[in-house]
């Protein structure tokens, strides 16, 4: 791969209060890849943090990132036609304002989504139902 790709896994009606840690995390790593000689982390590897694009968790990891001067990436789910549906219970996310590049699925494409992460650090953080579903994923990856 032609970037190192941490990712953020999280709610997305959530912030959590965990910004000023992932901050420090996310600092030491871009601080450490200037100095070390890792094929993952070397002042040529360009550093990619990856999430869903939408809010919550995901809106916390993007603007970590955007700071830091890390290239800020969402992989970003259309749920309209499927949230407009009668008795809908799907909450339909915005793309947050922190993201630089993007792609956007289908919701019948979660599984390729998944794949397209490929991660090489993941890091979860308070979620439900769907960080459960990409922690599993993350697994058999």
């Amino acid at each position: 791969p032609n970037a190192t790709f941490f990712g953020v896994y999280g709610s997305n009606l959530v912030e959590g209060d965990f910004e000023s840690e992932l901050r420090q995390l996310m600092q030491g790593v871009v601080d450490l890849a200037k100095t070390s000689n890792h094929p993952l982390l070397n002042p040529n590897k360009p550093i990619a943090l990856v999430t869903g694009g939408g809010p919550g968790a995901m809106e916390v990891g993007n603007r970590v990132a955007m700071s830091l001067g890390i290239l800020s990436c969402g992989l970003f789910v259309d749920f309209g036609a499927l949230a407009r549906k009668p008795g809908s219970n799907i909450n339909e996310q915005k793309k947050n304002p922190y993201v630089e590049a993007f792609m956007t699925y289908r919701p019948d494409k979660l599984v390729e989504r998944q794949s397209d992460f490929n991660l090489h650090f993941p890091i979860f953080l308070t979620g439900g139902v769907g960080t459960d579903f990409e922690y599993a994923l993350e697994e058999v990856r």
